[in-house]
């Protein structure tokens, strides 16, 4: 969990940041490249469809091993600002509130720590949503992974469900309609994207797809994410 010392930046920094764009007439961009996943992009547009009915559960399995060598900045919770939710896991959090759905209540759950860790690595992270969904997000640095890191994950429905490879190799509908799909294997993660979004937004003006504001929300939802996990049952 983070410390006192290794809480050196906080959702509340981005006031400064405001400011200091505000004052300037700059505009910041956050390369936050799991808003731009073909996935997000095709699981959301799936949801608005209605092909699985309500909502109801969202499974997000993002478990894997990520090895940590000695001086790596991630073992230090000085600079990891204490956890695998501020380095990895924010994306996810991200891609879960970047969901046609809106988040009202988030909370995390942490499993006890390896022998000797003094940086938590895997985190459970649980979300209630305004439209009555509920969703958790396993994360994890610790876990081997079967099959060179694929892994599955689910969204629930009245009306079906939705199967998805976490990292957005290939989509299962099987609801009103049965549909296999491949988002974008050449943009997997969303880089292209991303940076075609920005270059658009600097040379027209427009607002970029992922914001300031977005980036705040993501930050905060994390910290909720640990303040829950630290408060006495």
């Amino acid at each position: 969990m983070p410390s006192p010392n290794a809480a050196i930046i906080s959702a509340s920094d981005f006031d400064l940041v405001e400011s200091a764009a505000a004052r300037t007439n700059k505009r910041v961009y956050v390369a936050e490249n799991y808003r731009y996943k073909p996935l997000l992009r095709r699981l959301s547009g799936l949801i608005e469809d209605g092909t699985i009915g309500d909502v109801l559960f969202l499974h997000v399995n993002a478990i894997k091993q990520q090895r940590i060598a000695d001086g790596d900045w991630r073992g230090d919770p000085a600079l990891a600002l204490g956890g695998a939710l501020y380095e990895g896991g924010i994306h996810w959090i991200d891609f879960m509130a970047s969901l046609p759905l809106d988040i009202e209540r988030v909370r995390g759950m942490r499993p006890a720590l390896a022998h000797g860790a003094t940086v938590e690595r895997s985190m459970l992270v649980t979300f209630e949503y305004a439209e009555g969904a509920v969703g958790t997000l396993s994360y994890s640095w610790e876990v081997p992974s079967t099959a060179k890191g694929l892994r599955l994950s689910k969204i629930y429905g009245r009306a079906g469900s939705i199967t998805f490879e976490t990292n957005g190799l290939w989509v299962l509908l099987h609801g009103k309609k049965t549909r296999f799909y491949v988002p974008g294997l050449r943009d997997l993660s969303g880089y292209h994207a991303m940076w075609a979004d920005f270059v658009k937004s600097i040379t027209t003006g427009s607002e970029p797809l992922m914001t300031l504001s977005q980036a705040r929300r993501d930050l905060e939802l994390v910290e909720r994410a640990y303040a829950s996990a630290l408060e006495t049952p």
